[in-house]
């Protein structure tokens, strides 16, 4: 099988700071599912008590980390999907988070090949993205 790469997907919205560094990984399953990891390296702007990252597709089974630490969040729906993380954050301090989730719609058919779609916007701060595509067995 043949996959085509296209790069568009995800958008990166932190509503109280200033992202630094950002490494994405994505495991494509046979299925089209797609099982995302995102580490976030970012400076907060202001004093706040939530994080906000936003996606286009709706991610599912999400779970949100502060080193080992599990964190509480809610997503909200407008035009994207917001993910309003509950951490504490203090103007000028850095932290680092990781996402992890399944995202369907990654992953289409055309023809006897198959195309992964995958969108990305940087915020204009951002110094590093490192991205990591694993593809399944004979993809």
């Amino acid at each position: 099988m043949r996959v085509l790469l296209l790069i568009c997907m995800l958008i990166l919205a932190i509503g109280v700071a200033e992202a630094a560094e950002s490494s994405i990984e994505i495991e494509l399953q046979p299925s089209g599912v797609a099982r995302e990891k995102i580490d976030i390296e970012f400076t907060a702007l202001q004093d706040a008590g939530k994080v906000e990252y936003s996606l286009i597709n709706k991610p599912e089974n999400l779970v949100v980390y502060e080193g080992n630490n599990e964190l509480s969040y809610e997503i909200t729906n407008n035009e994207f999907y917001n993910i309003v993380i509950n951490k504490d954050v203090t103007n000028g301090q850095t932290y680092r988070l990781r996402l992890e989730f399944d995202i369907k719609g990654l992953v289409s058919q055309l023809d006897e090949k198959y195309v992964f779609s995958f969108r990305y916007e940087r915020s204009e701060k951002l110094s590093n993205l490192n991205l990591d595509v694993s593809l399944p067995r004979g993809f």
